[in-house]
Formats: C-alpha cells, structure tokens, sequence
C-alpha cells in the first residue's frame, strides 16, 4: 500500500487541474496514490485526466438547482477511500511549485504524526499583477486546505469533514478547530509551496449559512462544551446519500 494518499477535489476545473497533476507527477517520490473526487461532470474532462495519469477517479452526481455545494462529503468520501496512512488534502487548481511537495509532507508527518502541516501558498490573482506569499490563516488556528497532510488516525478519529455544512466555507475552519481540540498542531514550512491558480468564481455559494453553522459550533468547542467528533449517526463519507 501507499504511504501517502494525494485527495483533491475538482469543481469544473479541468485546465487548473491539469497543471496541477503534471506539477505532481514530474516529483521524484512516487510512494502515494492520487485520488480526485469530481463534484458533477464537466463533460468528460477531468475524467479523461484521471485516466491520462492514472489517477483513482470517483464522482458526486450533477445536481442542476445547487450549482455549488460543499465539499465535505467529496473529501470524506476520498479519506474512505484512500489507502495511504498519511492523507494530503488539497484542491484542484494547487500547483506544486517546491521540488518534492508529497515527499516533504509525508516526512514532516513520519517526524511528528501530531503535526498537521500545510503548504506556504502562492495566490494567482488575476486582478493584480503582483502575486503574494502567505500561509492561509483564518481565526489564528484555522487553515484552509489549499495543500496541507496529516495523519488518518487523527481524520478518522473526528469523523472526517462536517457534512451539516451544505453550501461554500467554513468546513476547513471547523475541522482545523476540531484538530487542536484534539491537541494538533499546525505547522506551515517556508519550503514547502504551492501555488493557488486563478480561477473564475463560481455561484450559488450562501456562504452566510455555512458562516452561521460555524459560528454555532466554535464556541462551545472552545469551551470544551462540544465533543470535536461529527458526523455521529450516519455514514460519513458516502457520495449521492
């Protein structure tokens, strides 16, 4: 089996995508397996990328009057699947621009499994003409997962994503508070970069809703009043439920 298992979500994200998978399969280290969780179809793009570079390719059904939904059930549903024991989360459109992203993040995990440890990202705005460095920190704790690995005992042991989050946001934020409530810490190396592609922004995205469930949840978890476990009474991680 893998060491590392390569999840990334894909939302009509062919071309980025792409970039991405070739940026990863020029690295030297080939210890992991890529799994690509496509949320409805494209029209046969990024199936054919799957196919092209061998990649393990799963789907969530087009949904024609929810545009956008969030994408806790498509990374859960690759946590399930993965085979690796240290899991690396990331979208679509993250180009590895450091030599040796995958091998670099499976080591930091081999060095300290309490550590969960996240690209230094590159942001491709296209309305500047300026691109800029930064970790993505939200709340001071809370990461996105544009590039980041960790172990599958701590992803596992929290029930994976919160699948109560329904349309655009907030599910990183949540599981990264889950993560130190289980007393994960986070690092972000300097030499460790990816780079965040342009990409036009997609609709329907109700953010306000997803900010609200959050915003529900955050203070009794940091008051130690709310278990970090979701998902509880169903089964996490099935696509189509």
């Amino acid at each position: 089996m893998p060491e590392s298992s390569l999840i990334l979500t894909a939302y009509n994200r062919a071309a980025q995508l792409e970039r991405t998978l070739k940026s990863i399969y020029a690295q030297s280290f080939k210890d992991f397996e890529t799994i690509i969780i496509e949320d409805g179809d494209d029209g046969g793009e990024t199936r054919k990328l799957c196919e092209r570079f061998g990649c393990i390719y799963l789907q969530r059904k087009n949904r024609p009057d929810q545009p956008f939904a969030n994408p806790a059930p498509l990374i859960n549903a690759g946590i399930r699947k993965a085979q690796g024991e240290v899991l690396i989360l990331q979208n679509a459109e993250c180009r590895h621009v450091s030599p040796g992203v995958i091998e670099a993040l499976t080591k930091r995990q081999r060095e300290n499994k309490r550590l969960a440890v996240f690209a230094s990202v590159i942001v491709d705005d296209a309305n500047s003409e300026a691109q800029y460095w930064g970790s993505h920190i939200n709340h001071a704790v809370s990461p996105y997962f544009f590039c980041g690995s960790l172990r599958r005992e701590w992803v596992e042991c929290l029930r994976g994503f919160d699948e109560d989050f329904k349309y655009w946001g907030a599910e990183d934020d949540d599981f990264a508070w889950r993560l130190q409530a289980l007393g994960i810490a986070f690092g972000f190396p300097a030499d460790i970069i990816a780079e965040h592609q342009w990409h036009p922004v997609s609709k329907g995205y109700r953010k306000e809703e997803n900010s609200a469930l959050f915003e529900k949840h955050i203070r009794p978890l940091r008051e130690g009043r709310e278990s970090p476990v979701r998902n509880l009474g169903r089964d996490w991680g099935v696509l189509d439920a």
